[in-house]
């Protein structure tokens, strides 16, 4: 069994078991949701277009795990442990910091959306996730993994500023 060491004031950390059936019931609900009460008639199969952005979303998700976890997560430990960051130069109730990072993060994460549209570069990566000819849930997961690894040093950033 493996012990890890808890940064003061962090939460203990989910099994990544728990979060991923977590992500997976959600997107089943979703797709099941869809399925009952569709807007509008699927241009393409259904299934091998949900195949196809799933198959895409599994390259993705394995580029993410090399390129941007073994940085991202010490980075964060590193800015715990220096108390980098904004919300870690004003003390603030838990609640509410947890609140303003969620925020913080979500809107910096448009931010990063808004220039995949307007960045050339970046939006030939981007496109992927807006060729669907069908919107579902799975076009959600449909993300480039060159977009991804692009988006690391962005992530990186938000950590150490948010």
């Amino acid at each position: 069994m493996t012990h890890r060491r808890r940064v003061a004031g962090q939460s203990p950390r989910l099994p990544g078991w728990v979060t991923g059936a977590l992500g997976a019931g959600a997107l089943a609900l979703l797709v099941w949701l869809e399925h009952r009460r569709g807007l509008r008639q699927p241009v393409e199969a259904t299934p091998r277009r949900q195949v196809r952005n799933l198959g895409v979303a599994a390259v993705s998700a394995a580029v993410l795990q090399v390129a941007d976890r073994p940085f991202t997560r010490p980075l964060a430990a590193l800015v715990v442990r220096r108390r980098w960051g904004l919300l870690q130069w004003i003390r603030l109730p838990r609640w509410l910091e947890v609140t303003l990072a969620v925020i913080l993060l979500d809107y910096t994460l448009y931010l990063w959306h808004v220039l995949t549209h307007r960045v050339p570069a970046l939006w030939r990566f981007h496109m992927v996730h807006h060729a669907d000819l069908d919107l579902d849930a799975t076009t959600a997961l449909r993300f480039h993994f060159g977009e991804l690894a692009i988006s690391v040093p962005w992530r990186a950033g938000q950590i150490a500023l948010i």
